[in-house]
């Protein structure tokens, strides 16, 4: 019987020995949870401030959007006048021949 205890208790050392160190692996398992719970935080609010960041360039590139289209009316527009002061000139030259033969 005393030796059966004295099993038992080599035994349970070693069972407490195990224990120990899952607790030491588990606390450090804990701190690391911990620190990448952080590195998520951390990045999840990177990832708003992007997400910001783009919803301002869209509104930007929206607003150049429409300044170029109206651009584009206002070019158009000098264009057809150009082409029609170009008429005008030729016209005008062809009452200038006319004068200048009679």
């Amino acid at each position: 019987l005393g030796q059966r205890v004295v099993r038992l208790e080599r035994m349970v050392v070693r069972l407490e020995l195990r224990v120990v160190r899952l607790e030491r692996s588990v606390v450090r398992l804990e701190r690391r949870v911990i620190r990448l719970e952080r590195r998520v935080a951390r990045l999840g609010q990177r990832v708003v401030r992007l997400e910001l960041r783009v919803v301002t360039l869209e509104l930007r590139v929206v607003r150049l959007e429409r300044s170029v289209v109206r651009l584009e009316r206002r070019v158009i527009r000098l264009e057809r006048r150009v082409a029609r002061l170009g008429q005008r000139v030729v016209r005008l030259e062809r009452m200038v021949v006319r004068l200048e033969l009679r």
